[in-house]
């Protein structure tokens, strides 16, 4: 009897670890490399200077009743300022969805915010079986890891990047560990990563590659705000039902649209080379007057003077005027395009020799809208350089072409997929046809044959580089 007993209890032992085991059977690359791409994606939206943000996010629920979809990104990349349409490239699928904000929370523990875009629909497959799986457990230096990295308009399939864990440490104040990795990526690839889930070999989120938000809007006694590290995948769970506010600034009378007038000023970010020369004491932000256009000859403000108060209204308020980000000239160009003043005056602090002194300077006005042309041929509108388009780009009243602001059918096409997106580059030459204005490119492309190939050159805003575009007439 004794030896029938334990029988069966080593043949129900056997049979839970074979059950176990399938349970976690480790699935086959193809499985695993399908499971990798399909839950994140790349939403593509605009800046507050005009130019195109791409950022990583990570599909991290689906409701399908209500056909809302949920989705993790960075707070960071968000940060930058975004208006209430973006674009979402699914991975692999080509399918590139326009999809409006419905709600959007944060929160501040993971440095994650979460976008809900209703009533957005995919022939591909349902987003609730993209979504990953979680995987609470700690990782340990030594572990493999996978990193899914959506490549930017969704025209293949996310890469998945193999690495590895190189160490762990406990920030002050945080109840988990933050842990730096491994990989073999380019260095301009880096800043695309912000926000990637990182896998392990069963399909599962670990961690999410991020940086910290700012110490003021999450008071830590330590932030790593330009370091890329893992962060728990648990933040895909514990945060999406939190609900962090960043504090509510009275802010400026902003106009929902450009009010006609235009800051005669170049402004730029104060900078440590900018506040050693100026020596501008700590404490002090704003941004630095660095040329004045010919429409400001003889006004209040001087190359060199910082403004620091707009209206009353601290420009410290501003992360980019706080951390002296790349795109202050852009923010400031349209700060002034939008805000609400009476006869285009408006009254600024600005520090100067030393001391605050407050001026009212004088607004320009517009005075032309540039130009436009429906080229059909090669799927493309395309306006002059105007002045709202040189201010909110930065670009010198020298520069010359013009500037594709839209598809002709309103979809993705193969020249934006090859680089030649709406309000990020200015069109310089059609073949060997140079682009100087609208009816350059009128007679460029009147002239172009159906099948015929083009080559386009062109100078990208996001690091003023030129090159060539090519693609056939339709």
């Amino acid at each position: 009897m004794k030896q029938t007993l334990s029988l069966l209890l080593v043949l129900f032992l056997f049979a839970g670890v074979s059950v176990s085991a399938e349970q976690e059977k480790i699935p086959s690359k193809a499985e695993f490399y399908e499971v990798a791409r399909n839950g994140v994606l790349s939403l593509e939206f605009m800046a507050n200077g005009g130019s195109t943000i791409f950022a990583t996010g990570i599909i991290a629920d689906w409701d399908s009743g209500e056909s809302t979809l949920t989705v993790a990104a960075s707070i960071n990349p968000i940060l930058t300022g975004y208006n209430n349409k973006i674009y979402c490239h699914f991975a692999g699928t080509k399918a590139r969805r326009s999809a409006k904000l419905s709600a959007t929370t944060y929160d501040f523990e993971h440095n994650l915010c979460f976008l809900q875009f209703r009533g957005i629909k995919s022939k591909y497959g349902s987003f609730g079986s993209w979504k990953y799986e979680v995987d609470r457990r700690e990782l340990s230096v030594g572990d493999r890891i996978y990193v899914a990295n959506p490549f930017s308009k969704g025209d293949q399939p996310a890469k998945v990047i193999e690495g590895s864990v190189s160490g762990e440490f406990s920030p002050e104040g945080r109840n988990y560990k933050l842990h730096p990795f491994t990989i073999n990526v380019s260095a301009k690839t880096v800043p695309s990563l912000i926000g990637a889930p990182v896998l392990n070999r069963m399909g599962r989120v670990v961690g999410i590659l991020n940086t910290d938000i700012s110490k003021e809007h999450k008071n830590r006694p330590e932030v790593y705000t330009g370091l890329l590290l893992i962060h728990p995948g648990s933040g895909l769970i514990e945060g999406k039902n939190t609900k962090d506010k960043f504090e509510q600034q009275s802010g400026l009378p902003m106009s929902n649209q450009p009010t006609g007038f235009w800051m005669p000023y170049r402004m730029a970010p104060l900078t440590r080379p900018w506040r050693k020369l100026l020596q501008i004491p700590v404490g002090v932000y704003g941004a630095v007057v660095t040329n004045v256009y010919d429409e400001a000859m003889g006004g209040e403000l001087r190359i060199e003077d910082v403004v620091t108060h707009v209206m009353g209204f601290e420009l410290a308020n501003y992360n980019q005027i706080r951390s002296a980000s790349w795109d202050v000239t852009q923010l400031c160009a349209q700060i002034f395009m939008q805000i609400s003043v009476q006869d285009g005056k408006v009254p600024l602090t600005v520090y100067r020799d030393g001391s605050e002194v407050n001026v009212t300077v004088e607004l320009a006005r517009f005075t032309s809208s540039g130009a436009s042309y429906r080229a059909d041929k090669v799927g493309f509108v395309f306006t002059e350089v105007s002045m709202p388009l040189r201010l909110r780009n930065d670009l010198s009243k020298a520069l010359t072409g013009v500037m594709p602001v839209g598809s002709t059918s309103g979809k993705f096409n193969l020249a934006m997929i090859r680089g030649m997106l709406p309000f990020s580059c200015i069109v310089k030459r059609i073949n060997d046809t140079p682009i100087n204005n609208i009816g350059d490119i009128r007679s460029a492309v009147e002239g172009l044959r159906t099948g015929e190939k083009v080559r386009v050159l062109i100078l990208s805003f996001r690091d003023f580089s030129y090159s060539y575009v090519t693609f056939k007439v339709e």
